[in-house]
């Protein structure tokens, strides 16, 4: 076949329409810290969750030192602790830490250009010290990890799913930023107002819907690919440790290791990576690291510290990315002392339309992955993410099936 550079086509779909649509959780005043949020997409509905929102004002409070000010953290999603999805009362994937696995993916995959984007509503670019607390400010969340921002098709059909709810935990408060090191030593935040918003289609040309029953009439079944992530903490005093744990699935896409330098603690900003420090992670001090998966070494060589930029932007498919590059804050100094992991990939890169399951198969069996460190550094914690792809079957009479 040609390329597409040497083809005149058009795809054309008849009777065609979208609008916006503004969902209400069940509850939308009054959502504290560590409480939850549920809200369902509209059903018998073609949803494109590429448009989803999340709109809430955010009123803070503190208390406990001599400037008892406090406001969000740098990233509205910094918020979320865990995304449950339920399909007719059956739950997908969903991890703790949410707002960590974020924080550590963001600025090694989004540029200037997407930070200046971002400070508007979503609470981007680098932050300071408050000398206020906030009172109803404004924010939007549009970025999710997980089956909401990865799921493929990204136009989700609920007539073949069924109901599909979306719930939201909260972090606790300690994911706000604090006046100054010194104090508050509590602070608190509410939202109110929150709703959420999403753009649902029509299409009307007689062919869409009766060819889907048909398929799934015939005994045909759909696949829907999606990100899951596994997560794992451990206490660890310094940075000579092994951290193991057991997972089985279909494809182990890559696997992460850091240390978080002030896990789940009230905060003030650190000015070399422009936000609070309860989501920095610290590599100064590490001298070898490997992973391990049932005993075979990744890599095959003993890495260092000076290993984990490059290897980390290859499993992310991120070397050759000119769109959005990296965060300005991130040098040779900062990536050891506030941004950095370590991170071995396991599947084949593949175009973001393809579906493709390319990781480690564990189906069945027992599979041990550790992460393995050496260095006198004093840490808190070993912190292990586990990104997999997962896929939801989904068969006649709205049957569903998960293969994790």
């Amino acid at each position: 076949m040609y390329p597409d550079a040497l083809r005149y086509f058009v795809n054309k779909i008849s009777n065609f329409s979208t609008n916006t649509v503004k969902l209400l959780p069940y509850r939308t005043d009054g959502i504290t810290a560590g409480q939850i949020l549920v809200v369902d997409l509209p059903q018998n509905s073609l949803c494109d969750l590429r448009t989803l929102a999340w709109h809430f004002d955010a009123t803070t409070t503190a208390s406990g030192g001599t400037s008892n000010f406090a406001r969000f953290p740098q990233n509205a999603e910094s918020c979320i602790d865990r995304i449950n999805i339920e399909i007719n009362g059956q739950s997908l994937v969903s991890a703790n830490n949410t707002n960590l696995i974020y924080n550590l993916l963001l600025p090694v995959s989004g540029g200037t250009d997407l930070k200046n984007k971002r400070s508007v509503y979503a609470g981007a670019g680098d932050q300071t010290n408050p000398t206020a607390n906030i009172t109803n400010e404004k924010f939007v969340v549009q970025h999710f990890l997980g089956f909401l921002g990865s799921c493929k098709p990204d136009v989700l059909d609920t007539s073949l799913l069924g109901n599909v709810r979306i719930t939201i935990q909260l972090a606790n408060a300690n994911i706000l930023i604090k006046a100054s090191p010194d104090g508050p030593t509590a602070a608190s935040y509410t939202l109110n107002n929150t709703y959420f918003t999403l753009d649902t289609i029509s299409i009307d040309d007689g062919t869409f819907y009766p060819l889907h029953q048909q398929f799934l009439s015939s005994g045909g079944v759909y696949e829907i690919p999606f990100d899951s992530y596994y997560t794992s903490l451990f206490s660890s005093s310094t940075m000579n440790q092994s951290s193991r744990f057991s997972l089985s699935t279909g494809s182990l896409d890559w696997i992460m290791g850091s240390f978080p330098s002030a896990y789940n603690t009230l905060s003030a900003v650190n000015s070399a990576s422009g936000r609070g420090e309860q989501f920095d992670t610290v590599l100064t001090g590490l001298e070898t690291y490997k992973f391990t998966v049932n005993n075979i070494q990744y890599p095959q060589y003993t890495a260092s510290i000076d290993d984990t930029f490059a290897l980390a932007m290859n499993g992310l498919n991120l070397t050759s990315d000119p769109a959005n590059g990296i965060s300005p804050k991130i040098n040779q100094s900062t990536w050891k002392s506030s941004f950095g992991f370590a991170l071995q990939k396991f599947n084949l890169d593949a175009d973001s339309s393809e579906r493709c399951l390319s990781g480690i198969n564990s189906l069945g069996t027992n599979m041990v992955l550790s992460f393995e460190t050496t260095g006198a550094t004093s840490v808190g914690y070993a912190f292990i993410i586990a990104k997999c792809t997962s896929v939801l079957r989904v068969g006649a009479g709205r049957s569903l099936e998960m293969i994790l």
